[in-house]
Parts: C-alpha cells; sequence; structure tokens
C-alpha cells in the first residue's frame, strides 16, 4: 500500500504521526519515487512517497508517479492523504476529514453552444469515477466510531469530490462548479488536484484508491491567504485519521 503526499506539510505530517505511533520512516530510493517505508498494520505493507509537483498530469504528478510506483512496488491500493479545499464555509470547519466516495473529473466534459448563456457544460458518465467502496466504507465507520484525530473524535463528510489541474482561488468558480455537480441529488463535499491522476493510474493496474484529506481552506482568495495557519493542522489531522484507521481495520 502507498500513501500518497503532494506537498511539504502533508509529508511532514505523515513522518510526525507515524514516528509518534511508534511506526518506521525508512528511505529508500528507488527508479519511480523515493518511498519511506512506514511498517506492516493488519498485514499490509504501507510505504509513502511525495509527489515531486502537485496535480495529475504533468511528467511528475500523480499519474505517471503512481502507475511506475505500482509496477516498481507491486503495490494494489493507493490512499491520496493530506490537504484539500472544503465546498462551503456554512457547514464545514477548517480540519473536517473528507471522504471521497467518488470523484467528479470536472475537466471531463462537453462544451456546447447554448441560446442562453452562450456555452454550456455537459457531463456523461467517464467524469464520474467511483473510489474502492470498501476503503470508503473503512474510512466511513473509523470516522463514525471515533477515530482519532488532533482535535478528538473526527468531524466528517462523505460524497464526491471536485478533481481537476486548477489552482482554485475563487468562490465564484468553486460554486460554479458545484452547482454544476449538485444537479442529481449529488452531495460535494470538496476538491483537490492529485486524486484524477491516481484514478487513472489504479484504474489501469486494477488497483484500489481512496482519498483521506482534511480541510485546509474553501477554494477562496480570503482562505488560500490564511493556508500556511491552517494547513499543518489539516494535515495532521488527515494523517492521524488514516494511519489509525489502517492500524484498526
Amino acid at each position: 500500500m502507498l500513501l500518497v503526499t503532494a506537498v511539504a506539510s502533508e509529508e511532514t505530517a505523515l513522518k510526525s504521526v507515524a514516528l509518534a505511533s511508534g511506526l518506521r520512516w525508512d528511505r529508500r530510493k528507488g527508479a519511480a519515487a523515493t518511498y519511506y517505508h512506514i511498517g506492516e498494520l493488519r498485514g499490509r505493507r504501507v510505504a509513502a512517497l511525495r509527489l515531486k509537483s502537485m496535480g495529475s498530469f504533468s511528467a511528475t504528478g500523480s499519474a505517471f508517479t503512481c502507475h511506475r510506483a505500482m509496477v516498481e512496488s507491486e503495490a494494489t491500493t493507493i490512499l491520496a492523504v493530506g490537504i484539500a479545499f472544503g465546498i462551503s464555509e456554512e457547514w464545514q470547519m477548517v480540519g473536517d476529514m473528507l471522504i471521497a466516495e467518488s470523484l467528479h473529473l470536472y475537466d471531463e466534459a462537453d462544451v456546447i453552444d447554448d441560446a442562453e448563456t452562450g456555452y454550456r457544460y455537459v457531463y456523461g458518465p467517464k467524469a464520474t469515477v467511483p473510489a474502492s467502496a470498501e476503503w470508503v466504507e473503512r474510512f466511513r465507520t473509523a470516522a463514525t466510531t471515533g477515530a482519532e484525530t488532533p482535535s478528538g473524535v473526527a468531524r466528517h463528510h462523505v460524497g464526491k469530490m471536485l478533481a481537476g489541474g486548477a489552482r482554485i482561488e475563487s468562490r465564484a468558480f468553486r460554486e460554479l462548479l458545484r452547482r454544476r455537480v449538485e444537479v442529481d441529488g449529488t452531495v460535494v463535499v470538496g476538491g483537490e488536484m492529485e486524486a484524477a491522476g491516481i484514478a487513472a493510474a489504479c484504474s489501469a493496474a486494477g488497483a484500489d484508491w481512496a482519498v483521506v484529506k482534511a480541510v485546509a481552506d474553501f477554494a477562496t482568495s480570503e482562505s488560500r491567504a490564511t493556508i500556511s495557519e491552517t494547513r499543518d493542522l489539516a494535515a495532521n489531522t488527515a494523517a492521524l485519521f488514516t494511519l489509525k484507521t489502517l492500524a484498526a481495520s
């Protein structure tokens, strides 16, 4: 199993929680990536790797890196662990856990003419990618039975996550994406940038994947301005929740 992070705060949090939990952080250089072996949890060999860049589809992004890493390490499960953006300041808080039942690939769209608005987005079935049902249920159960986080019992939201390449710092654009997706009762809980590539790599390899991230901002200019004050809490929350869940189930 590989735990994939994308930025320094995510990797630092995972290392800190692993060592504080009596696990390892043994560095091993591979051809595809540098791995940090954490140990064996419930019979699963667990290692971490940090992407060289954020996002999914560059030469150092999640799709290509995870494809190569799975071939090299023979991993059959990838968990995206770290920070994400929340979708609503009204019913979410910094540090809330987000568990993706599925991804909405917002770049996977047909853009067609529209008499009223000039154009509109049409999303087909390929725009929705389900996560591993087994892992979603495992994390959902952990969250509802009181898995630890730095602030106590895990506040959590399970649903669809927006996935794409945009670095979003606009409430208007975030809301536009949410409205496009929430047309059939679907609940969007947040979004991030690496899961689309991880899902693609795992689909090609027949591997399981899940996204377990905590809210660090709300994809707005205001919340991004204070990200240095919020990302460590979110990263630590996600790391502790993930490792506690892996140790318990």
